[in-house]
């Protein structure tokens, strides 16, 4: 995506959020940069936030997800394998919400996320 998509979807997440609106973001942000970017556009407006972080421990079964997807942008090509594997990916530095879809169903991580959500504080 580049800066300038990530400063644009800042901003698009910025003024969602100064309109009440719930935001949530979907990317790979393997650094802290990008991931504190987000949290930090939440704390200008004063709007609480959750990290949330989506791993699947098992590598084969990761390997397989990663093999068979199909991209949703017409021409965008997706990261092989061996994209996926090599990509530097920082640790995080703060305490976050991680979830195993290798342990987890998409239903369970869903429940687990509106639990922990701080947005019932916002209102």
């Amino acid at each position: 995506m580049g800066p300038t998509g990530y400063i644009i979807a800042y901003e698009v997440a910025r003024e969602n959020l100064l309109i009440g609106s719930t935001v949530i973001t979907d990317s790979v942000n393997p650094m802290a940069l990008t991931r504190n970017a987000y949290r930090d556009v939440a704390l200008s407006v004063n709007v609480p936030f959750l990290d949330v972080e989506i791993i699947c421990s098992n590598l084969d079964e990761h390997r397989l997800r990663v093999e068979n997807r199909t991209p949703d942008i017409k021409g965008f090509t997706l990261p092989d394998w061996q994209k996926v594997i090599n990509r530097h990916y920082e640790p995080w530095d703060r305490i976050h919400l991680q979830l195993d879809t290798a342990k987890l169903s998409a239903i369970q991580c869903v429940d687990k996320i509106i639990a922990l959500s701080p947005v019932n504080s916002r209102h």
